[in-house]
């Protein structure tokens, strides 16, 4: 009871009064020091109760630490903004339609940017490429995503995945048609008559040929990139025509033959820029670009870099390396004996090692015995900086590092010229 002491029941503990006298005689020295005697016990025991409740808490605790480390593991780093290269391949493999789909979490929003096939780009050991094509080049996948990525201001590109357009035809038919807004008449020709295959009008029902053929169609007189919204209009209707479980997503790509290798990563992409799209959070551009005048037939485009940067930075910025980009070392590469694909493998080994691609192509001659490692410092001050930046290429393309001279002329075109010879190997 508190605030009351038990009658009958003497305190104990330190500076506790001795017991009181027993039938009204002082306490002998025996029985004092049995009465300390068993206060001591009682201390003792209180003490070592105590201590044992403290230390089975202790081991509890710690236990239940060690069992959730040991459980948990640790933990994996989330991806903020997932990104896909996606590709509609023809028959000869080069993409008619491409676009960069991104979904991020936090704050959730979907974004597509649509990429001209015929837009020029400068690929690593091909020269200028029109960006369709480079889907049909060794590799090409692998080789698109890189080039892209060098296009945007290395941003981080997750994966690749080439649908060809057989197997968009039989996404479509699986989910049962798709609903899409056709701007414009789609004309074909048959028997050498025109005939309207596709009806202008909202909400059209297409099937998996219909969407295949408004996807990749520009009419007479349209430039190229007019099929790039037609694209992006097909992808989005089977999109959110999809299962919205990924389980069930990935059952649909395999029942079209779509190929198997990240499957997953499609289907949980695919489901989020529905998700995204069904509460409006979600945005489609083309890429900032302009045509190139060829002075006649079919315009090619170049990149507009400062309305690309501009859109990179509000929408893939989660997606940017850290740090600045434009510190890092430009490298030129050039073939210095002829051999097919050594300038694309000596990319394979630079560009992923933080060096940015700055151009590439053959030498002034294919007689190269050794490779040179031309670095150009910009000061004596320089030299150090600049060599080491020699040295780790030379480490990198498993070259001595005599192979790296540094040169006093001028040169505004990279930062390091490599020349590749005969000692260098794939």
């Amino acid at each position: 009871m508190t605030g009351k002491r038990r009658a009958g029941r003497p305190e104990s503990g330190p500076g506790s009064r001795p017991a009181p006298p027993i039938g009204g005689r002082p306490p002998t020295r025996r029985e004092l020091r049995a009465e300390r005697r068993r206060q001591r016990r009682r201390r003792l025991g209180a003490g070592g109760i105590a201590g044992v409740v403290v230390l089975l808490l202790a081991l509890l605790v710690g236990g239940g630490l060690f069992v959730h480390q040991a459980t948990s593991g640790p933990t994996k780093p989330v991806d903020p903004q997932q990104t896909m290269l996606i590709a509609l391949a023809g028959a000869d493999r080069n993409a008619s339609a491409s676009m960069l789909a991104a979904h991020q979490a936090n704050p959730r929003a979907g974004f597509e940017m649509l990429i001209p096939s015929r837009l020029l780009t400068d690929v690593c050991g091909f020269g200028s490429q029109q960006f369709g094509r480079v889907f049909g080049l060794p590799d090409g996948a692998k080789l698109a995503r890189t080039t892209l990525s060098q296009v945007l201001g290395e941003v981080r590109i997750d994966s690749t995945l080439t649908l060809t357009e057989t197997q968009l035809a039989r996404l479509v038919d699986g989910v049962g048609g798709i609903a899409v807004d056709v701007d414009t008449d789609v004309i074909t020709t048959s028997g050498g008559t025109r005939v309207v295959a596709i009806p202008k009008g909202n909400g059209q029902r297409l099937n998996g040929a219909s969407a295949v053929l408004f996807a990749t169609y520009v009419a007479s007189g349209e430039p190229p990139a007019a099929s790039l919204p037609r694209f992006q209009s097909v992808l989005e209707g089977l999109i959110t025509a999809l299962p919205r479980k990924t389980s069930a997503v990935v059952a649909s790509l395999r029942a079209a033959q779509v190929d198997g290798r990240s499957l997953t990563a499609t289907a949980s992409l695919f489901t989020a820029l529905a998700a995204d799209d069904r509460d409006k959070r979600f945005l489609s551009e083309i890429m900032p670009s302009q045509p190139i005048d060829s002075g006649g037939g079919t315009p090619a485009y170049r990149v507009d870099a400062t309305g690309l940067k501009s859109l990179v930075a509000s929408q893939l910025g989660k997606s940017l390396p850290t740090g600045d980009v434009s510190k890092r070392p430009t490298v030129l590469i050039q073939n210095g004996v002829g051999t097919p694909g050594l300038v694309q493998s000596a990319c394979d080994r630079l560009l992923p090692a933080g060096f940015t691609f700055a151009g590439s192509g053959n030498a002034q001659s294919f007689d190269y015995p050794k490779t040179q490692i031309l670095v150009f410092p910009p000061t004596q001050d320089d030299l150090v900086r600049v060599t080491k930046d020699g040295d780790r290429v030379a480490d990198l393309l498993h070259l001595p590092r005599t192979d790296v001279l540094a040169s006093t002329q001028g040169n505004n075109v990279a930062d390091i010229v490599v020349i590749l010879g005969r000692d260098y190997k794939r």
